[in-house]
């Protein structure tokens, strides 16, 4: 009857929105860290992939997780369905520049997508100016290792150089030795680096100045 066919059209509706819910990520949140990385060229990183449940804020220790791609430059291994709490590692490759890595996991609970955002680089750099003196460095193979630093008066006469060596926490011991106005100086301290959007800041233990260490510019690690 022509009731019964409108039931079975509503009940047929009712699935496919119920669906459509659940494939819309309405239950089921896709957390990717970290959201946003800078890594130079040929260097890889682990990415942690977790569904969490919308409902009760509880990780879903069930279902799958697998990487939908990149877009950019770099891999993103392994390939496929893998179970939950499998990690993920970019591969930079040797081509500088932004990527997009997309996720997704499905689940008795849905389906969730996310991404994580990475800056590849040709190295790093910074160019700093503090009360006349302007510092800078370059460093084209990782941010961790040996740091040289050179530092000049702008209308003054100042010159100095300063030697870092990072460990993997991004944290180091600096040695500086250089002459101000004809008098000869040295010193030292601890150095630290932290991670901001668009690349990473050095702290140092002597001072409030900070050298803005960001993306070498194009040519600089030819």
């Amino acid at each position: 009857s022509v009731v019964d066919d409108l039931a079975g059209q509503t009940v047929q509706l009712l699935v496919k929105a119920q669906e459509d819910y659940f494939r819309d990520g309405n239950c089921v949140e896709l957390r990717v860290t970290p959201k946003s990385l800078n890594i130079q060229k040929g260097e890889s990183t682990g990415i942690l992939v977790e569904p969490v449940s919308l409902i009760d804020g509880q990780a879903v220790a069930t279902g799958t997780v697998r990487s939908e791609g990149v877009d950019g430059p770099g891999t993103v291994s392994p390939a496929g369905d893998q179970k939950v709490g499998t990690p993920f590692v970019y591969s930079a490759g040797d081509t500088a520049g932004p990527a997009e890595q997309s996720f997704s996991a499905a689940s008795r609970r849905g389906i969730a997508r996310g991404a994580t955002y990475v800056s590849v680089t040709e190295g790093w750099a910074f160019d700093d100016t503090y009360e006349g003196v302007r510092v800078t460095g370059t460093k084209c193979d990782g941010l961790s290792g040996g740091w040289v630093m050179t530092a000049e008066g702008v209308g003054w006469d100042y010159s100095a150089e300063l030697f870092a060596d990072f460990d993997e926490e991004l944290r180091a011991s600096y040695t500086l030795t250089g002459s101000a106005d004809g008098y000869q100086f040295q010193g030292g301290g601890e150095m630290w680096m932290e991670p901001v959007p668009g690349g990473y800041d050095i702290h140092a233990s002597t001072g409030p100045n900070v050298f803005h260490v960001r993306a070498a510019p194009e040519g600089a690690c030819a």
